[in-house]
């Protein structure tokens, strides 16, 4: 707990690439349940380049805090 609330983070697993923004370094995942959401790559956890839509891959997730509330990737993994 921080802060009086509770900090979370989807937990990891497994989700289709729909897009990538290199320039902002974001990339717009589709979950197993249809759900998207645009998550942010940090230069050093993974090389956008190597990605492409259709592509499965494997995210760990940061826990958003006050300072940072946007949903960020702590790894990246290809699934084959």
């Amino acid at each position: 707990m921080q802060g009086g609330g509770i900090n979370y983070a989807p937990q990891p697993a497994v989700y289709s690439v729909t897009s990538i923004d290199s320039y902002a370094r974001t990339v717009r995942l589709r979950a197993a349940d249809g759900r998207t959401g645009d998550v942010y790559v940090a230069e050093g956890i993974y090389d956008l380049s190597k990605l492409k839509a259709g592509d499965k891959i494997r995210v760990d997730f940061v826990v958003p805090d006050a300072t940072n509330g946007k949903l960020s990737a702590a790894s990246v993994w290809p699934v084959k």
